[in-house]
């Protein structure tokens, strides 16, 4: 059975080596609805967006009961608004080491 037989053949399908030339501008592509694939041997690997909960990921990787989350929340976004009240945040620049140096 062909590759065709199985998926869309609108479906835009790449080599790995394809894709990693201009992953960003396909990436795009498959958050605005296309349908893109990447080929790795017989496997074929859609690119889609997916919806990320980040309150039921905390509740599950920190058992956190759902209200404690909210608590929790709350609390560092007083805690970050206050430091920008008060001058004392900065931007972080992915750098954590010169960050923490400031």
């Amino acid at each position: 059975m062909s590759i065709h037989a199985l998926y869309d053949v609108s479906m835009v399908t790449l080599s790995v080596t394809n894709a990693r030339k201009n992953l960003g501008s396909w990436v795009k592509k498959a958050v605005n609805g296309e349908d893109v694939a990447i080929l790795l041997g017989d496997h074929v690997v859609a690119l889609r967006p997916v919806e990320v909960v980040p309150k039921e990921y905390a509740e599950r990787e920190y058992q956190l009961a759902t209200g404690e989350v909210r608590v929790i929340s709350n609390n560092l976004h007083g805690k970050a608004n206050k430091a920008r009240r008060e001058g004392r945040s900065r931007e972080f620049t992915g750098d954590i080491e010169t960050t923490l140096q400031g």
